[in-house]
């Protein structure tokens, strides 16, 4: 059965995709992460975006597992479907486009002056439900 739910905190995915696919897999004992019942989460979800890449071949140690990604006969990154799960929202994505926007003249700004500008340029004719909080766009600024 296909995950459905969106992802968070897509840094501690990466983690784990580093941490499984790119470095070498790493199995239960090797890994401090975090406790073994987050690794097996972790792990079947992965397994579960990255189906059909995922290869698997019979150690002395047992099933190791690996990314076998042929480029020849693969047309798109197959890693999407894992950031394609992330949770974004409509906020979300214009916020980063209007906080660009006004940066984009080199300009330093507070956090202050950039609310106020998105709040009076780009979302007053929006209801005030729309306008920008101080705390959303603090979360935003510390992610770009």
């Amino acid at each position: 059965m296909a995950y459905s739910e969106l992802i968070k905190n897509l840094d501690t995915l990466r983690t784990y995709i580093r941490s499984f696919y790119i470095y070498g897999f790493t199995t239960r004992e090797q890994f401090f992460g975090k406790s073994t019942r987050t690794y097996d989460d972790e792990k079947r979800r992965l397994e579960n975006y990255l189906d059909g890449y995922m290869t698997f071949r019979p150690d002395e140690n047992g099933k190791v597992t690996f990314l076998s990604i042929d480029s020849r006969h693969t047309t798109h990154n197959p890693l999407y479907k894992i950031f394609k799960a992330k949770s974004f929202t409509a906020m979300d994505i214009s916020l980063h486009f209007m906080v660009m926007d006004i940066l984009a003249d080199g300009s330093k700004k507070t956090l202050n002056q950039l609310l106020d500008e998105i709040n009076d340029i780009y979302l007053k004719d929006f209801s005030s439900e729309m306008l920008s909080e101080e705390s959303t766009l603090r979360k935003k600024i510390e992610g770009i």
